[in-house]
């Protein structure tokens, strides 16, 4: 007699079958719920927020990592730049732009930070390798 047990399996080792995954439009309701905001394929026009599980979804779809791995490191690394932040650290990553604390104000819930962040219009504020120092003419 065999039972059934509540616990989810899973195929023994790398040779195993992964199980198909349902899409995430299926996953999502197909009308908002009273109250709530459908979300806009804009996050701008929307006012969009990204949250944790959207992060590690993009750096998992954008580097191919496991999942697990990806939300361990994206959970660390803002760990630090939260700690550098508390620190009154100044952010210089290339990607991101330049971050500096300006203002902190102490609530009820913690510290609250007013952030600037200045970013490049190109994203990473470098040149090519091998483009030159100045652009011609800059010289004098």
């Amino acid at each position: 007699m065999t039972t059934s047990s509540p616990t989810k399996t899973r195929p023994a080792g790398k040779a195993g079958a992964k199980a198909a995954r349902p899409a995430v439009e299926a996953l999502a309701p197909a009308e908002p719920e009273a109250g709530r905001q459908a979300k806009s394929a804009d996050p701008k026009a929307a006012g969009g927020q990204l949250r944790l599980r959207d992060l590690v979804e993009r750096v998992t779809s954008a580097t191919g990592g496991r999942a697990r791995d990806v939300k361990a490191a994206v959970e660390a690394t803002l760990a630090e730049l939260g700690k550098a932040l508390d620190a009154g650290e100044v952010l210089n990553l290339a990607g991101l732009g330049k971050a500096k604390v300006m203002r902190v104000t102490q609530t009820a819930n913690g510290p609250a930070l007013v952030v600037k962040l200045r970013r490049d219009e190109a994203g990473l504020g470098r040149k090519e390798p091998g483009d030159p120092l100045a652009d011609a003419g800059e010289d004098r």
